[in-house]
């Protein structure tokens, strides 16, 4: 609920990855946090934020679909939990290069079955991830996916608003200097835009 009304009051996607990421850390005691986004034109997976680990020295910003256990939790669809890194590939470490965690758990992003990013939270100490810990992370990647999306929506739309605007106002200049007269009306005769020359 906590996390619902945190990411609930902004359609900033910066504003809500931070959000979420908090909460997690709070909620399941990990010491290092990060979200991927899916980049829709290269297929791939880009680190968008992080908490608890430097960025820079993180090895995996991009990752092609499939590649990893971050690439499979994001083509599965399904969590991925390690709770003894030591014993897995160093390479499954999703923060190799600034962080030794000790486990991680991996949660895909998915909106109405489209897949949005991929959640990651590591611990530097061992963590078994339980049942009901596991279905809180799912219930809050759920809340993630759609805020998300939300947020893309307004994006689009206070940009496809900025080009209107800009092309009403590129109309109203040139009807304004035309020389001839210009009157639209709709199917009922109501006049809808006329120039001066129209008007004199």
């Amino acid at each position: 609920m906590e996390t619902g009304h945190e990411i609930g009051t902004t359609l900033e996607l910066p504003r809500i990855l931070e959000a979420v990421l908090g909460q997690i850390l709070a909620v399941t005691g990990a010491d290092m946090g990060a979200i991927y986004l899916k980049d829709k034109q290269k297929g791939e997976l880009k680190l968008s934020f992080v908490k608890g680990a430097e960025r820079e020295k993180m090895i995996f910003k991009e990752i092609r679909l499939g590649d990893g256990r971050l690439g499979s939790a994001a083509t599965s669809n399904e969590i991925i939990t390690m709770d003894n890194l030591a014993k897995a590939d160093e390479w499954d470490n999703v923060f190799l290069g600034a962080a030794r965690p000790s486990s991680q758990v991996i949660v895909p992003l998915v909106a109405r079955e489209k897949l949005i990013g991929v959640l990651t939270a590591a611990t530097l100490g061992r963590h078994e991830y339980f049942e009901d810990e596991l279905e809180l992370l799912k219930g809050i990647a759920e809340l993630t996916s759609m805020a998300a999306t939300s947020s893309e929506l307004y994006r689009i739309a206070t940009r496809s608003l900025e080009v209107l605007a800009g092309q009403m106002g590129f109309t109203e200049s040139v009807l304004r200097e035309m020389m001839a007269g210009v009157i639209t009306a709709d199917m009922h005769g109501r006049i809808a835009v006329f120039n001066k020359e129209a008007q004199r």
